[in-house]
């Protein structure tokens, strides 16, 4: 689970940069691209190999969820691309279009940071160049947000947490459903540099092997590790740089473990 972005601190050693927020037009939320050491979606290992993971939203309506808390209507690109290894893995090119309403539920006021929900609805739809079934619709809804615990009993603890649950269903697909749920947690934001870490659990009716079908039940389990850096830039906007890591445990017949690590960067 990627990291929620937060503000650096008044005493950030960065200064705004004049570069990479001009040219950006108003109506985009953000810009991203995750450069991997390979290309892991859903806890499938598409090998080893320099991975490209490219991400684009724009804002049609309202205000971005993850900046205030409120409700908006997204259109969202996303694109896998291996850039290594062409020969044997351009079978996993995939892009992936969705139309992403999100809506605050808990807190919306943002005066109660203890406790804040997002809803968050999507139709997607998948597309495949080189895979025998080439597009692929896809109805997902999440829950996550932010909990502060102040104490556990009669201790003072100061922690942070993001929980998340999604899912995920394919009708017109023989592996209809995925979900998944998570929780992390992030460090306090010192002179724009903060860490995040986190771990999640998976269930599907997806194979592992090709040709046999199975009923719905555990896929996998990970967890991730993350420290980002960020940088205001010119015209309101911030870019954000991560070093990631993360590890998957897969079940069944391809269940060994892949671990793959890289770099992300995203203009907001």
């Amino acid at each position: 689970m990627l990291a929620v972005l937060c503000l650096g601190s008044a005493i950030s050693p960065f200064s705004p940069v004049d570069a990479g927020a001009q040219w950006l037009p108003s109506r985009v939320d953000s810009l991203a691209i995750d450069l991997s050491s390979r290309l892991v979606w859903r806890a499938f290992d598409r090998g080893r190999g320099l991975s490209a993971r490219s991400q684009l939203s724009v804002a049609l309506w309202g205000f971005s969820v993850d900046a205030s808390g409120r409700n908006n209507l997204t259109l969202e690109a996303e694109n896998w691309f291996p850039v290594t290894d062409r020969s044997s893995r351009r079978f996993y090119d995939q892009t992936r279009g969705a139309l992403r309403y999100g809506r605050c539920i808990v807190a919306c006021d943002r005066t109660a940071w203890s406790r804040q929900g997002v809803l968050s609805l999507e139709v997607a739809e998948y597309y495949r160049p080189h895979h025998s079934i080439e597009t692929a619709t896809e109805l997902l809804a999440s829950v996550g947000g932010e909990w502060q615990v102040e104490q556990i009993g009669q201790r003072q603890f100061g922690g942070l947490f993001y929980p998340y649950v999604l899912a995920a269903w394919q009708p017109n697909s023989r592996e209809r459903t995925y979900a998944q749920t998570g929780i992390g947690t992030q460090t306090p934001s010192i002179h724009g540099l903060y860490a995040f870490i986190g771990a999640n659990v998976a269930a599907s009716d997806y194979r592992t092997r090709t040709g046999v079908k199975r009923d719905f039940g555990y896929h996998s389990w990970g967890g991730s590790a993350a420290v980002t850096g960020e940088v205001p830039l010119k015209g309101f906007r911030r870019l954000a740089i991560r070093l990631h890591a993360s590890g998957n445990k897969l079940r069944g017949s391809l269940g060994r473990s892949s671990i793959e690590h890289g770099v992300f960067v995203k203009i907001y």
